[in-house]
């Protein structure tokens, strides 16, 4: 589905049990595939460490400050 938005402003993915974020996941890699950029991405309240998510990961996103992560209570 976010393969197919050419312009994304913000995606919520608040509370999704998401505990792994791969480097193509958002930003996918490869000739000829349409990228799709970001002004914010909100991974709060899931089991993932910002320090466990490579940084090429959000190279789509508008700057680094767009990353949200924290506040997973086990």
């Amino acid at each position: 589905m976010l393969i197919t938005i050419n312009i994304c402003n913000v995606v919520y993915l608040h509370s999704n049990n998401i505990s792994q974020v791969d480097m193509n996941d958002f930003c996918p890699e490869g000739f000829g595939v349409k990228k799709t950029y970001y002004n914010g991405i909100s991974l709060f309240d899931n089991p993932i460490n910002y320090w466990e998510v490579e940084p090429a990961t959000f190279r789509c996103v508008s700057n680094r400050m767009a990353v949200q992560f924290g506040n997973h209570k086990k």
